[in-house]
């Protein structure tokens, strides 16, 4: 008993780590005694090729092991016995507890530990599935153009030049992503449609196209299938076209959720195969799919008159680098036809398409994103929200389906205006001093930071030439200016207004004022 109690105040710390192939884990763990609490000012750190182990004694009785931090790194591929494996989980097991971390980076850290730790942990690979080379002379391999990158609910375009024929179509998982979020669409003349999991799909090809997404379009986005590819393993149904996931099947969001990573990236990776047989020749063609989803920004560009709100829509996960290296993958922006709307509660203040810009609006072109924007006068958000702080939910979505992921975001309207801090007449002109201010409810609040824009007015002298104030100060938006002097009743008022500077996720709406 006094030794297990000794060795319980000891409180020692062990990690285990091993892989499923050998591999390389560079490793940081920070430690801290009961004595120096936290921060942890103890650091043992090494790479080493697994398996192995690290352990860290805790000190007798009084300053026995506290807390720590650990940081374990996993390379994001490893060749053994030349195959390519590529990383797909960290398995981590703490005594009865086991969890996953879908991460080449894992993370762990305790305070306060009430005796000795033990940590299992596991790097796991996957050998990467790559397209099928030509075996022979017999065989013709042909990669299918098009963009990889595919949203929840989309159509995957496979575009080539398909002959008439017997069609079998595999999916293989890059990183062991379910295979079941590629689906096919299929109809029967009797108005039946279903999702099926697409791999091992064998289908009749009984006229020449290039485009394996066979619909006609009715009006708009509304479409009927075309029966030309019946399926040989559903009988009476025909392929309509491939898909990314079941909008009917809520579950499939889920499964998707793990493959998409804090990290930015996209795990849920496909080769799409289709393999044409005829005679002795062999026909395989074959695509790189990757599922993500959306990030979505609004932007406020400030005139004098209103506002350009604009959609900044950009993918929110990529394909390690790596891959995109290995088969020379350019940057991607969507270019989806996706819907841009805005609420007010249920009521839709504002849509447009992606890609739909007004003329008067010039935008830098970008690598990543995709835009699409509306103009709103000051006037008109005045008429919708009054002096209310109001709350926007911009969304990106498909014309009749959300897309999973954080495809909308909150955007505050916010009431400003001009606040007469100083007005002096003097011999030949006046003198003003004006602040910009929150107005919410019509009361005059907070005063912006100084820098958030510019102040400009018109006065009788030359009622078309606006002209700008002098900032005064470098903490508040606190303006100067002079005006000759007028006559109230019988001239034109002095008009003051304020151009913002642009704005991100809130926006705006301003009160010019006439004095």
């Amino acid at each position: 008993k006094v030794v297990e109690e000794k060795y319980r105040l000891h409180r020692n710390l062990f990690f285990n780590i091993d892989s499923n192939v050998p591999t390389v884990v560079n490793y940081s763990v920070q430690y801290t005694y009961f004595s120096d609490l936290w921060p942890p000012g103890n650091i043992k750190r090494g790479s080493e090729e697994t398996p192995f182990t690290i352990s860290i004694r805790g000190q007798a009785y009084s300053n026995y092991l506290w807390g720590f931090k650990a940081v374990f790194s996993a390379l994001n591929t490893t060749v053994y016995d030349n195959t390519l494996y590529v990383f797909y989980r960290w398995r981590v097991e703490k005594g009865a507890e086991v969890w996953y971390v879908y991460n080449t980076t894992l993370e762990l850290a305790e305070t306060e530990l009430d005796g000795s730790r033990y940590y299992y942990i596991k790097a796991e690979y996957n050998p990467l599935t790559v397209p099928p080379p030509p075996s022979g002379e017999e065989t013709t391999t042909i990669r299918l153009n098009g963009s990889v990158y595919c949203l929840p609910y989309q159509w995957i375009g496979l575009q080539g030049n398909f002959t008439p024929g017997i069609y079998r179509i595999e999916v293989s998982s890059l990183f062991g992503a379910p295979r079941e979020l590629i689906v096919a669409v299929l109809a029967s003349p009797n108005g039946s449609v279903k999702y099926v999991p697409v791999h091992n799909l064998v289908f009749n090809l009984t006229k020449h196209c290039s485009m394996l997404h066979l619909v006609e379009e009715i009006d708009g986005e509304c479409v009927k299938p075309k029966y030309v590819m019946p399926c040989m393993n559903y009988s009476n149904y025909y392929l309509v076209g491939l898909g990314v996931m079941n909008p009917c099947d809520s579950t499939q969001v889920e499964s998707l959720k793990p493959w998409l990573l804090s990290n930015g990236t996209t795990l849920a990776v496909y080769n799409v195969t289709l393999v044409y047989t005829k005679g002795a020749d062999r026909t395989v063609y074959w695509k790189l799919l990757a599922i993500t989803s959306l990030d979505l920004e609004i932007n406020a560009v400030y005139d004098t008159e209103g506002v350009y709100l604009i959609w900044n829509v950009s993918y929110s996960h990529l394909i390690p680098r790596w891959i995109v290296s290995e088969y020379n993958i350019s940057d991607e922006k969507p270019y989806q036809l996706l819907r841009l709307s805005a609420f007010y509660g249920s009521k839709e203040l504002w849509r447009v398409k992606l890609g739909e810009v007004p003329v008067t609006l010039s935008l830098n072109e970008s690598r990543y994103c995709s835009y699409g924007a509306v103009y709103v006068s000051h006037e008109q958000l005045q008429k919708i929200f009054g002096f209310k702080n109001a709350t926007v939910v911009f969304k990106v979505m498909w014309s009749a389906y959300d897309i999973p992921g954080n495809t909308s975001i909150k955007v505050y309207f916010i009431p400003i205006g001009i606040e007469l801090v100083r007005f002096k007449e003097m011999s030949n002109y006046y003198y003003w001093q004006v602040a910009v201010c929150t107005i919410v409810d019509n009361i005059p609040g907070g005063r912006l930071k100084a820098g958030l824009g510019t102040l400009k007015y018109i006065d009788p002298e030359c009622p078309h030439c606006p002209k700008k104030a002098k900032r005064i100060s470098d903490i508040e938006e606190i303006y100067e200016f002079t005006t000759p002097k007028y006559d109230f009743l019988r001239e034109s008022p002095v008009v003051i207004y304020y151009i913002p500077v642009r704005t991100k996720n809130y926006v705006y709406y301003v009160y010019s004022a006439r004095g």
